[in-house]
């Protein structure tokens, strides 16, 4: 399964070697963000904040004509049943 998640800016070496020491392969490192990949569902892991679930990725140059695709959309799966369900779009590690 493909993550995200925030970290400290400053500290993308740090992140990416701690990933990695903890089994997790790092698909791209942005300052301060990081996408990853996992197997499992990784819980309270102490340097990162903030993991979601990348459910899809979609390229769009017009951020609001993205956020209308995804409300439109509905996932095809959820790997799991969340309590709360919410939709963030990014662009270049800016929500």
């Amino acid at each position: 399964m493909l993550f995200y998640a925030t970290f400290i800016s400053g500290f993308d070496s740090l992140a990416a070697k701690l990933l990695s020491r903890d089994g997790m392969n790092v698909v791209r490192m942005m300052d301060g963000a990081v996408e990853f990949e996992s197997e499992t569902i990784p819980a309270d892991i102490p340097y990162l904040n903030n993991i979601f679930v990348v459910l899809r990725r979609l390229n769009h140059t017009n951020l609001s004509r993205l956020a209308q695709d995804v409300i439109a959309k509905q996932p095809d799966s959820i790997p799991f049943k969340p309590k709360n369900f919410r939709v963030f779009v990014s662009q270049e590690n800016e929500l």
